[in-house]
């Protein structure tokens, strides 16, 4: 078994070289470098922030996205070596799969129950509108 993963896994590498190898890249016509504007680029920088935070959601928003990033960074630093100091790198490995499919689980349950949430209203809408006449 070990040995036909490693040719499938060595197949498909040729068969990405190949592929690399004899594409045709296009030149780009006219390709012009220009400076850096900092002056254009920091006033559009403060103009976006600043309509950012003048938007109520967008401020919320950014704010809980910090503070979640901020409580997930301690977790991802310290929770490594607290598993590996309490059992096995298999356990850990178990441990990080089963936080990674959750959160994929998590994800995908999130948007449909928010889609099930803001669509219903306009399935009401159309069913009244269309099917009962």
């Amino acid at each position: 078994m070990r040995r036909f993963v490693l040719s499938d896994r060595l197949f498909i590498f040729d068969h990405y070289c190949a592929t690399l190898i004899f594409a045709k890249v296009p030149e780009l016509a006219g390709l012009q470098t220009t400076k850096l504007n900092t002056k254009q680029f920091l006033t559009e920088a403060r103009e976006g922030w600043s309509y950012l935070m003048g938007q109520s959601a967008f401020k919320w928003l950014l704010f809980f996205s910090a503070f979640i990033n901020f409580l997930l960074g301690f977790i991802n630093v310290l929770l490594q070596p607290l598993i590996i100091g309490l059992s096995s790198e298999q356990t850990l490995g178990v441990v990080l799969s089963v936080t990674g499919i959750g959160m994929l689980f998590g994800g995908i349950l999130f948007v449909i129950v928010t889609a099930a949430i803001y669509l219903q209203p306009k399935v009401r809408i159309w069913k009244k509108t269309f099917l009962m006449q």
